[in-house]
């Protein structure tokens, strides 16, 4: 496995020593991606960063207010080592805090790096057209892993052409469908339009009767109650409703393809043509 180099700017430097004999440990772990020239993958795992325990940073009693005595010279030592070893313990225990923050923050941002990679391979699994393998396969042509791979290529090839092939059909059909659908729509709205003229040339001739009978001195609840005044929807007048807009709905071929660490083409040739 090849290892990593550590640069700073342009210039190679040489890790120290216990850097170049904990790499070889930790290529040999599942963390080994950490050390490689190989990309990082989705199912790489996270590195575990485990929180340490704390107890909160506690305010310094003030002592109660004593008879002032005179202190030996010993208990004056003691007392400064004491503040002495104090400051030291709240000094690494504020510099642990900041190393625990640290991880914390670390933590997330890889959470955030890591959910972007899921998102960015699963658009190239949905992508793949099974032109692209393996760069880790094994050169053997016989391998039952190669042999797989190449299958699968080939079942992504021809569900893409199958797809490809159901596409263009279905916009000969849409085409025509579309046609058909004009021409209704234009046959409609004249029925639509032929039906409002009626309407209207109807109720003309009501109100006509209706003052025909209003002159001769009829009622005219009772003449209505035989003579409904025409409306909109009567069955003769209603409006056709307008008739569904077809769509184009193509279902996509399953990828079958599903890629994952260094690719190489297998055939470039093969590439999708849009």
């Amino acid at each position: 496995m090849d290892t990593v180099q550590l640069h700073i700017g342009a210039e190679p430097t040489v890790p120290s020593f216990p850097v170049r004999s904990a790499i070889p440990q930790l290529a040999a772990t599942n963390l080994g991606y950490l050390v490689s020239n190989s990309p990082i993958r989705l199912s790489s795992p996270l590195p575990d960063m485990p929180d340490m325990n704390m107890s909160p940073v506690k305010r310094l009693a003030t002592p109660a207010a004593e008879e002032p005595r005179v202190k030996t010279i010993y208990e004056l030592k003691l007392e400064e080592m004491l503040d002495i070893e104090r400051a030291r313990v709240l000094k690494a225990k504020g510099e642990a805090m900041q190393l625990q923050a640290i991880a914390v923050l670390q933590r997330v941002y890889c959470g955030r790096l890591h959910s972007q990679l899921e998102t960015k391979e699963n658009k190239k699994i949905k992508k793949d057209n099974g032109g692209k393998l393996n760069g880790n396969l094994p050169f053997l042509l016989t391998s039952d892993e190669f042999l797989d791979h190449v299958k699968r290529k080939e079942e992504a090839t021809e569900a893409t052409r199958t797809a490809k092939e159901q596409r263009k059909d279905r916009r000969l059909d849409y085409a025509k469908e579309m046609a058909e659908w004009e021409e209704a729509e234009i046959a409609r709205k004249a029925r639509n339009e032929d039906r409002d003229t009626k309407l209207k040339a109807a109720k003309e001739v009501w109100q006509c009767d209706k003052k025909e009978v209003k002159t001769k001195g009829g009622k005219i609840k009772d003449w209505k109650q035989t003579h409904p005044e025409p409306r909109q929807s009567d069955p003769e007048f209603k409006q056709e409703p307008t008739i569904p807009k077809p769509r184009l709905r193509v279902k996509e071929a399953k990828d079958v393809g599903e890629e994952s660490g260094e690719e190489f083409d297998l055939d470039a040739s093969s590439e999708e043509d849009e």
